[in-house]
């Protein structure tokens, strides 16, 4: 039992070393002039969803600019080729 007990605390200091070196080289990173570059990149450039998704801000204002009878008219293209093609039928 002693041996078991001698292995254990190894096991428990390696551990405890590994956790301390893991926190040690996150705080490292944050601390980065490039983690912080690319936080700052990616708020300029990207949004996070309430999903946690990330999506590009030039996308969503490029979805913004497109009218919906413009996208009405792109789905119902879509769908008319789907046909020609021999695909089958969609939803409009």
């Amino acid at each position: 039992v002693p041996f078991l007990a001698t292995a254990l605390k190894r096991r428990e200091k390696r551990y405890n070393n590994e956790i301390a070196m893991a926190k040690f080289e996150v705080d490292w990173l944050h601390n980065s002039p490039a983690y912080h570059q690319a936080m700052e990149f990616l708020k300029e450039n990207w949004v996070k969803t309430s999903k946690g998704d990330f999506v590009s801000k030039k996308d969503l204002e490029d979805d913004i600019a497109v009218g919906f009878d413009d996208l009405l008219s792109s789905f119902k293209e879509e769908q008319e080729n789907g046909m020609d093609e021999g695909g089958g039928g969609g939803l409009i």
